[in-house]
């Protein structure tokens, strides 16, 4: 490692982290003992050692040694989410901000204020602080003993892991589970109602429960939440939720208390937009990765755009998987002028979620920024062939950001960015687009059957979908099933999905089958190919196959509304 990268961080006895340091001004701090024998200093991305046992060893020692960190590097008016089309309106700020070494999992709670310092400052020239003045003096002699112990301890950490790595299941999608065991019934059963996306009955059932005057606190919470997500009211949803932080209730109550609150503010953009009510969140619970995320979406609104990137990546550990913070990283990284990371981040989203439009528009809205109108097309083109109703069904997880979907915008972007190209093409894209803005528009429906008559492959695939969601007759699916043909294998995997639909509904079911298995090789965790899968085999009588079905998609997609509903027939 050459002494002039800054790659090493400090973490103080205050959980505060300092740095970056280069080698030789990290060294020279600790030979004047500028830091406590308590603290801990780590390389950028390896584990965390005490300042002394730094002291007693060479850095390329414990560099080769350390092992690697396994990190991964809605409602789109809200002018939050706004697209920003060119990046010579953003204001670059220039960035502080390194990916996250460590997350604090003592059970000890830190103050908000030492939430909010868990960020590095970048300095040119190291002062020292006086509350990080030396308490032991260390000593400059070299230890054998305590170094070969070191050595092996460093040595069978690393082969626990490899052997981890390689017997360890991988880590499961993203899951939200909204109850837990120790919540009564009745709480439970409304957490499964929002799960099955019956949020309006939920928030029935609890209205008439708070009005016997119950005298547990519990079901503030997702009363609170339900009165803002539904939009009813915010101020008697504030009202519960100040019960529960009034109250002499667990942290963990507290702390989603803190998290609805927060997010009631930010949502209404009023005062911090919620800053203090996140940062009460993670003091009660400090690996609460809404609270991070949402608290990310704060600094975003407060234009502290380096924070706002610090708290989305403490959020990332938690949940790699999560699109919604891999737009908001772009984003963030947008505002700092770091346009290839941010390229990065927005491909990630994609990639997380690759059924969900949200990820495409956002991407090809900052490649049109970036004039790199080709990419930016190609991006809405390939949006096209993924299942549409995806994004519907499958939302993200209760108390990050629950947005209905805006159509309307959708169709903005694809305006702007495809503008230039061929106007069938552009027709196509908008009159698909208007037909989920429209809630299934017969008109866009109809346009679309008939521009299919002489279309691309494109246009008959995207045509039979709308016929599916219109209620058609057996001669308009038989129809369109001889007009779109027998390969489909350059629209995507997602037109057998709809070809075994069609023939799903005309009782074709050995057909359907071989559609399904082709849509499955290319892409197993296909949430539509899954579900119609499970609807075939429960045609065919053959329930513990269809139950499996049901089974696997939630594995891959724990929100998937239809997977969830349809494992109450079991």
């Amino acid at each position: 490692m050459g002494t002039s990268d800054r790659n090493w961080l400090v973490r103080t006895r205050a959980r505060q982290i300092l740095g970056p340091y280069n080698q030789a001004e990290l060294y020279e701090q600790l030979r004047q003992n500028g830091f406590s024998s308590e603290d801990e200093i780590a390389a950028s991305g390896k584990p965390w050692i005490s300042a002394q046992t730094l002291l007693n060893h060479d850095f390329d020692e414990v560099t080769r040694t350390s092992i690697p960190q396994t990190t991964k590097t809605l409602k789109i008016s809200d002018p939050e989410l706004t697209l920003t089309p060119s990046p010579s309106t953003y204001t670059p700020t220039p960035s502080i901000t390194q990916t996250p070494v460590e997350i604090i999992h003592e059970a000890k709670p830190v103050t908000a204020r030492e939430v909010s310092q868990v960020r590095w400052a970048q300095q040119e020239k190291t002062t020292t602080p006086e509350s990080f003045k030396p308490q032991v003096k260390t000593s400059p002699r070299r230890a054998p003993v305590l170094t070969a112990i070191f050595l092996l301890v460093l040595i069978g950490f690393f082969i626990q892991m490899n052997s981890r790595r390689h017997h360890t299941p991988a880590p499961s999608p993203l899951a939200t589970k909204l109850g837990s065991s120790s919540e009564t019934p009745f709480i439970r059963n409304v957490y499964d109602l929002i799960a099955k996306n019956e949020t309006g009955k939920a928030l029935e059932e609890l209205t008439k429960y708070h009005q016997t005057n119950p005298q547990d606190l519990d079901y503030l919470i997702p009363y609170a939440a339900l009165l803002i997500h539904e939009n009813q009211s915010f101020d008697q949803a504030r009202s519960n939720l100040d019960k529960v932080l009034t109250s002499s209730v667990g942290n963990s109550i507290k702390a989603k208390a803190h998290l609805w609150y927060g997010y009631s503010l930010l949502a209404n953009e009023e005062d911090d937009f919620g800053e203090a009510h996140f940062l009460e969140a993670l003091q009660l619970n400090p690996n609460d990765p809404a609270a991070r995320f949402n608290l990310g979406r704060t600094y975003i609104k407060q234009q502290k755009y380096a924070h706002a990137l610090d708290y989305l990546q403490l959020a990332e550990v938690e949940v790699p998987d999560l699109w919604l913070i891999h737009i908001y990283k772009g984003r963030a990284k947008v505002a700092l002028g770091k346009l290839d990371e941010a390229r990065a981040s927005f491909r990630l989203a994609i990639e997380s979620s690759p059924d969900r439009w949200l990820s495409y528009v956002y991407y090809s809205m900052f490649l049109l920024g970036s004039k790199d109108l080709n990419e930016a097309r190609l991006t809405l083109r390939k949006m096209l062939t993924r299942d549409p109703l995806f994004e519907y069904f499958s939302p993200p997880p209760w108390g990050f950001y629950q947005e209905e979907i805006d159509y309307q915008e959708y169709l903005s972007a694809y305006s702007k960015v495809m503008a230039q190209a061929r106007p069938e093409e552009l027709e196509l894209g908008k009159v698909f687009i208007s037909f989920f803005l429209n809630g299934n528009g017969p008109i866009e429906n109809s346009r679309l059957q008939t521009l299919a008559e002489k279309g691309s492959l494109m246009t008959r695939v995207l045509a039979l979908s709308t016929l599916l969601r219109s209620e058609p007759k057996a001669e308009d699916l038989r129809r369109s099933l001889v007009r779109l043909g027998e390969n489909l294998n350059e629209f995507g995997p997602f037109a057998y999905v709809v070809r075994a639909e069609a023939r799903t509904r005309l009782s074709n079911l050995a057909e359907a089958q071989q559609d399904l298995s082709s849509a499955l090789l290319a892409e197993p965790k296909s949430a539509a190919a899954r579900l119609l899968q499970s609807k075939i085999y429960k045609l065919q009588n053959r329930k513990e196959d269809a139950y499996r079905e049901l089974q696997t998609i939630l594995s891959y997609h724990p929100n998937y509304i239809p997977a969830i509903k349809s494992l109450q027939d079991f």
